[in-house]
């Protein structure tokens, strides 16, 4: 089991991690055909990309039309959170952070909520 989103986890499943996340930095967030294996060619994309093994085993699993390939960790987004993250680390306040990123101050502050944890012995109210 992994950590990333939608059918990129499933591809970490069956090729690894790193494969998956190799897709994602090439066509993540794009629709991308996917041919059979009996299909697959040494000069599809996938191939050049994965190596004739681990594309051979996405074609198997995956193959046969389009697939919707999201961002992962590569994105755009990824990258903003990762800011929001270590700003909100370094104790600046949210309205800081809104203007010095480019994101509502609601933004910072759902991130700064989602990033709490609540002490493992606190009771839970409803």
């Amino acid at each position: 089991m992994n950590a990333l989103p939608g059918i990129l986890g499933e591809i970490a499943d069956s090729v690894g991690p790193g494969a998956a996340l190799a897709l994602a930095q090439i066509a993540g967030g794009r629709t991308v055909y996917i041919p059979s294996r009996a299909n697959l060619s040494a000069t599809h994309w996938l191939v050049q990309a994965l190596g004739y093994e681990a594309a051979a085993l996405v074609a198997q699993d995956f193959g046969g039309g389009d697939v919707k390939l999201p961002l992962g960790p590569t994105g755009a987004q990824a990258a903003l959170k990762a800011s929001v993250d270590s700003l909100i680390a370094q104790g600046l306040s949210a309205a800081k952070i809104a203007a010095k990123i480019g994101v509502t101050q609601r933004t910072v502050e759902r991130r700064r909520a989602a990033l709490r944890t609540p002490p493992p012995n606190q009771l839970r109210l409803l």
